[in-house]
């Protein structure tokens, strides 16, 4: 977690939580599923558990199962899509839930948090300004979810050229033939190079 491990660092000045858990000291990042949370079922139906060599004891190795990943996490993208990501995601060890937090870097270190709740709702790049912001857009297209061409095109019309810049960078990354429409327009229209 990195609120863990920005605790004490001095090249540590912000966060940035994107889609990510931020617990208190104490907490576990189970504690901070939602009761609507898909999590909250029964293991065995969520995960399918594989042992791993030096795991802690009682610990297992998590791969959410298909149905799981395509209908909670990644019902917005195209099925063959959604099934690529599945069958190639990254195990999270059960300690990485159950352990608590030792830190809360989040109350000293200046922090933003940044969700896909929402389609139309980006409450970091209303707080976050600079290269920080410039860098979430290009990680947001490079994400490539349907919700990001909405928040894309809006910074196509913003007064900073940076932000025009890598509102162009997210909508290449973004790769869709909605988001080209739109840069052949936006360049067309002299918004953008």
């Amino acid at each position: 977690m990195i609120t863990n491990a920005a605790v004490g660092n001095p090249n540590v000045r912000a966060l940035v939580y994107v889609d990510a858990a931020a617990p208190d000291v104490g907490e576990t990042t189970g504690h901070l599923s939602g009761s609507d949370s898909a999590l909250n079922k029964p293991p065995d139906t969520l995960y399918d558990m594989v042992p791993y060599p030096g795991a802690p004891k009682g610990a297992t190795y998590l791969y959410l199962k298909e149905d799981v990943f395509i209908h909670s996490f990644a019902n917005d993208l195209p099925r063959s899509t959604a099934i690529r990501l599945w069958s190639s995601q990254r195990a999270a060890s059960t300690s990485a839930f159950m352990t608590p937090s030792r830190a809360a870097a989040w109350k000293t270190i200046p922090s933003w948090y940044f969700t896909h709740r929402r389609p139309d709702h980006h409450p970091i790049l209303g707080a976050v300004h600079g290269p920080p912001r410039c860098w979430l857009l290009e990680l947001i297209g490079d994400a490539r979810s349907a919700r990001a061409l909405a928040l894309l095109t809006a910074q196509l019309h913003d007064p900073d050229e940076r932000l025009r810049y890598w509102a162009v960078v997210g909508l290449t990354q973004l790769d869709t033939p909605e988001a080209r429409k739109l840069l052949w327009a936006a360049r067309s229209d002299g918004l953008v190079e």
